[in-house]
């Protein structure tokens, strides 16, 4: 019983230590490496671009006519981060704004600017009312 208990804590020792190192260059290699990154989303018709500031500052402008989005967020995102400093909504079209709602709803938007314009749609009722949490 003794020998097995001591090979599963060396096992463990070394899993550990490989999740920890993992878990550690992981962190590394998510933060700023002082460069401007700018990328403009395939979301189909309409346009998402995000950018990334040297100092890590996170910049969504619009989202795209689904949650394409989405899955571009996940992977330019570091896996411990939902925070979008930034969100714009440059108009209210559905080919701009449908993407959002979902990103809204599982990201924590620090600040939102939207512009002036408006449209009198489901679509745009719910980001009105998403937009006010």
């Amino acid at each position: 019983m003794s020998e097995w208990l001591a090979t599963n804590k060396i096992k463990l020792a070394v899993l550990s230590l490989v999740v920890g190192n993992i878990l550690v260059w992981g962190f590394f290699f998510s933060q700023p490496d002082g460069k401007l990154h700018l990328k403009f989303y395939n979301v189909g018709q309409g346009d998402s671009i995000f950018l990334e500031t040297s100092t890590g500052y996170k910049i969504l402008i619009d989202g795209g006519p689904d949650n394409k989005v989405l899955g571009y967020l996940g992977a330019d995102l570091p896996f411990y981060s939902n925070k979008v400093d930034l969100l714009i909504l440059t108009h209210p079209q559905a080919d701009h704004l449908a993407g959002l709602l979902e990103v809204v709803k599982r990201y924590k938007i620090k600040t939102l600017w939207v512009s002036n314009g408006r449209v009198d749609s489901r679509l745009f009722k719910d980001w009105e009312q998403l937009s006010r949490r």
